[in-house]
């Protein structure tokens, strides 16, 4: 028997929340739906289930009905933990593989995006984007961006979801995946462990992330958080899914880090539940709640009799089936007090703060045996500067921050070089590599690209790394701060090729510097005065969408035939021919950029676009 009526049809929104009461390694008893006293945004209680046997099996007898009254291909994707875990006789977690528990095989999957390339072998392409960025040396550039996935998969019911989760919403609707099984969602809190407001904003990333296509079942963890989440999500839907206004809630700033501070326990506290009655606690479809009795009811009598060949939602729809076949049980009462950490789970967080602790002692005593046998390199201009690495070359001279990115000055404006060389002693490596803070301006993987035989030569006989995705690496070598490593030898290799590296980046220190004298000019000859008008965005909110659409239709654009790649011209085009002056050289460039700023968030809704704000920026600007 099929199901008559799919929760994954058309339009269709299914959350499934499985949690309930269990008890734990030290014997004391606890609700996933708890809150836990400083834990506001229910950390423990989520890793407690995501690494749980019990929570998972209790899932795969929820999913596998799922599947089976699905397509013959259909599987559940996987996102976040990877491993369950078991309590060692000496207390500590032993982790198991999360794959080898799972019945009908599991594989990977992962979603990429390619800038200016083409796709790897594998990858079939699900979406493409392009738009025109603004360079201050060549104008503008034509900017192409492939995504794609690629899923090893044959008769596998499970699939893990290596990378690309920001971009799943892309490749979710050609992966057709049936349920998503989800323990990464979670909330920011503030400082106090007051619940931040939801808005839209963050409504809407939970749908594009974890609802796309519409037509997926998820699976969570039920925790205080996740109920907290989603009965605010409900009430949105229910007003209509509204837009935030202007005086929306903002998360406040964060305070003073101090990185001597001990790890917060709360990171590694994680009950390990021994005995649960785990099941469904809540269920919403349609965005709004529904009865979980019914489902849990359906679970429990398909995982008792597998001999049965009834489609789940049938069960949970037909009212018949209802009736005869399951017994229902109103869902058990939520305790209404808060409970502490359990005690064997804050003593192995203890433990674990300790040992970080102890680690982060030995590296910095190993550090400071280091400081001696790096001290020449000192004297050839190497220096503390950025704090990400140990120590820093600055290739040119430097240049107060709010000049680089273009903006207002500010107290204690730090100056910054336009190309250093960064050298970065970690546990098992030492390495050297290159960053300019003008890389929106200067393309650094062209630049090595054309040099790599060069930098190859001067690395040699060591490694370096020109092609990665991540650093652009000059020299590699094993060994590091807790490796028995001669630091003079290593001290002497660096400073041998730290003047050859000079020479190699020299043209890249020019273009940069050229970067500024362009910048300077266009300053220069836009004066300084602050009579500026009212901004372009105020204007066009003034106009609205169909003054807007008016002003185009004005100047011979058709919004039919009206391209992509080219709004952004035609838009700077209609609103100079209203006396706004667009563009780093007309303007003052900080004032330009606010108003459009200004402009990206109302432009593409007159235009009757779909555009994001982040894209239509650097198209524009």
């Amino acid at each position: 028997m099929t199901d008559a009526t799919d929760a994954r049809a058309s339009n269709a929104v299914t959350v499934v929340l499985i949690g309930g009461p269990m008890t734990v390694d030290d014997g004391s008893t606890l609700d996933s739906r708890q809150p836990i006293i400083g834990d506001p945004s229910s950390r423990i209680t989520r890793a407690s289930l995501a690494t749980s046997l019990l929570w998972w099996t209790t899932v795969t007898s929820l999913v596998n009905p799922i599947l089976d009254s699905s397509a013959p291909d259909a599987f559940a994707l996987v996102i976040g933990s990877r491993s369950v875990v078991e309590v060692r006789p000496d207390g500590d977690l032993r982790r198991i593989r999360l794959r080898s528990l799972l019945p009908g095989g599991s594989t990977t999957a992962d979603v990429l995006r390619c800038i200016d390339e083409p796709l790897p072998d594998g990858y079939e392409l699900v979406a493409q984007e392009n738009f025109q960025q603004w360079k201050e040396s060549d104008g503008y550039k034509r900017v192409e961006i492939l995504f794609g996935y690629r899923i090893h998969r044959g008769s596998e019911r499970w699939v893990f979801l290596d990378r690309g989760e920001y971009y799943l919403h892309l490749a979710a609707p050609r992966m057709r995946p049936c349920v998503i099984v989800d323990t990464s969602w979670g909330e920011e809190i503030d400082e106090e462990g007051k619940e931040h407001e939801p808005f839209a904003g963050s409504f809407r990333e939970f749908e594009k992330k974890r609802m796309a296509g519409r037509e997926v079942v998820v699976v969570m963890p039920h925790t205080h958080r996740t109920e907290v989440f989603l009965q605010k999500y409900v009430k949105w839907v229910a007003a209509g899914r509204p837009e935030d206004n202007s005086a929306r809630w903002s998360p406040p700033l964060p305070t003073s880090w101090d990185p001597t501070a001990p790890p917060d326990p709360v990171r590694y506290s994680c009950p390990v539940p021994v005995e649960a009655q785990f099941k469904v606690t809540g269920f919403l479809r349609d965005g709004e709640w529904r009865n979980p009795a019914d489902l849990e009811a359906a679970r429990s009598l398909l995982q008792a009799r597998y001999d049965l060949k009834i489609g789940i939602w049938d069960l949970v729809n037909n009212a018949t089936l209802r009736r005869t076949l399951l017994e229902a049980v109103p869902p058990d009462e939520l305790p209404p007090t808060s409970i502490e950490v359990p005690s064997a789970a804050a003593q192995r967080a203890q433990r674990q703060v300790a040992r970080r602790m102890a680690e982060r002692a030995r590296e910095e005593e190993a550090r400071h045996s280091i400081d001696a046998p790096l001290r020449p390199l000192s004297d050839i201009g190497w220096t503390n500067l950025i704090p990400r690495c140990d120590l820093c070359l600055p290739l040119t001279d430097l240049v107060p921050l709010s000049t680089i990115r273009r903006a207002a000055s500010w107290p204690d404006d730090e100056p910054y070089p336009l190309v250093q060389l960064e050298l970065t002693i970690s546990k098992r490596y030492c390495d050297v590599s290159v960053f300019t803070i003008m890389y929106n301006q200067v393309d650094l993987r062209r630049y090595v690209h054309a040099r790599r035989e060069l930098l190859e030569e001067i690395a040699a006989p060591d490694a370096c790394d020109l092609t990665g995705s991540g650093t652009i690496s000059l020299y590699r070598r094993p060994g590091g701060w807790a490796d028995d490593v001669d630091w003079s030898t290593v001290s002497a290799a660096i400073a041998d090729r730290s003047s050859r590296w000079r020479e190699a980046f020299e043209d890249l220190c020019q273009e940069c510097r050229a970067v500024l004298d362009q910048w300077a000019v266009a300053d220069k000859d836009s004066g300084t005065s602050d009579d500026l008008g009212p901004s372009a965005a105020q204007v066009l909110e003034q106009a609205g969408p169909e003054g807007m659409r008016a002003a185009l239709r004005s100047a011979g654009i058709s919004l039919d035939a009206l391209q992509r790649e080219t709004i952004a011209n035609n838009a700077r085009r209609t609103l100079e021919s209203d006396g706004f002056r667009l563009g780093s050289r007309s303007r003052r460039v900080t004032v330009a950029r606010q108003h459009m700023l200004g402009v990206a968030a109302v432009l593409p809704q007159a235009l009757g676009c779909e555009w994001g704000t982040k894209r239509f920026v650097l198209g524009l600007v």
